[in-house]
């Protein structure tokens, strides 16, 4: 049987780009509508929590990805592991490139083809499938 994480991101506010007006009320209703759906593990991170970790920094996001590979890791016992990802907030394209903006404004990148792991699976391949560079 598939296991189902999400996580579900958004940012109204930036230091530096015009403030958003929905996006953090999308990723709340994305995160709710989940709730309804075969999940295993669903992760909200927004500005304006009261909670840090719950903030959408690239360090808050890279830890719940490495929780996710390493949820897997211990897993082993051969489920297909699906990983949602939803995002809305601020986007960039430099340089030819698609980056998202989290909260403190890095660039991460997205590749069109992460690799994953062998199968699909995660775990090894997550520094080739997502980079994350300054600004």
């Amino acid at each position: 049987m598939a296991k189902n994480w999400a996580i579900c991101v958004g940012i109204n506010q930036y230091a530096h780009l015009q403030p958003l007006r929905y996006a953090r009320e999308d990723a709340r209703q994305m995160h709710e509508f989940l709730k309804t759906e075969s999940f295993n593990r669903i992760l909200l991170l927004c500005d304006g929590n009261s909670e840090p970790k719950t903030y959408p920094s690239c360090n808050n996001l890279w830890h719940a990805l490495n929780s996710i590979k390493d949820q897997d890791k211990a897993a082993h016992d051969g489920d297909t592991f699906n990983i949602w990802f939803f995002f809305s907030g601020h986007g960039m394209r430099f340089n030819g490139k698609d980056y998202l903006m989290p909260g403190e404004q890095q660039r991460v990148l997205l590749p069109p083809r992460p690799k994953l792991g062998e199968g699909g699976r995660g775990g090894e391949g997550w520094d080739d499938a997502i980079t994350n560079t300054r600004a």
